[in-house]
């Protein structure tokens, strides 16, 4: 967690990411005045989203502008990009729950979770702020991916 404390960081990425949510077309919208191919900007969008939640939840060594997990996060949007684009998907809300199950299973193995399986309640609690930290990277760049049916370009 960043140096304001657990609860500001719980407050600041639930209320940005409810934001998000909430106005997930109008900044998609946004989004795609970026001259371009459509790729480039789902991407392009995905790495302030990135760069914010990543500095909510700060690495161990402490917080930095451009942790080292920002390119390999660009990568995994990357990928999911070239899945949704191959599997031609549209459901924005199976495909964020997917990348974010993922994303559990990513910080299991290697990440953050790694050996926490035995904190009990507050396993239970990060698993679900990983879903929610993952979820936050995506929701706006899968809408632009996906933007043909918000009617834009």
């Amino acid at each position: 967690m960043s140096g304001l404390g657990f609860l500001p960081d719980l407050l600041i990425l639930s209320a940005t990411f409810a934001l998000i949510i909430k106005f997930r077309k109008e900044i998609a919208r946004l989004f795609l005045k970026i001259p371009g191919p459509r790729f480039f900007v789902y991407v392009a969008s995905s790495i302030p989203f990135i760069i914010f939640e990543e500095n909510i939840n700060c690495l161990p060594t402490g917080c930095q502008l451009i942790p080292w997990t920002v390119p390999v996060l660009i990568v995994l949007v990357i990928i999911l990009g070239l899945i949704c684009r191959r599997l031609k998907a549209h459901d924005l809300r199976k495909t964020t729950f997917f990348f974010s199950l993922y994303g559990v299973f990513w910080e299991l193995i290697i990440g953050g979770l790694a050996g926490a399986l035995g904190l009990g309640l507050f396993f239970i609690f990060m698993v679900f702020w990983v879903l929610l930290s993952y979820a936050y990277l995506v929701v706006v760049p899968l809408t632009i991916l996906f933007s043909q049916e918000i009617g834009e370009k």
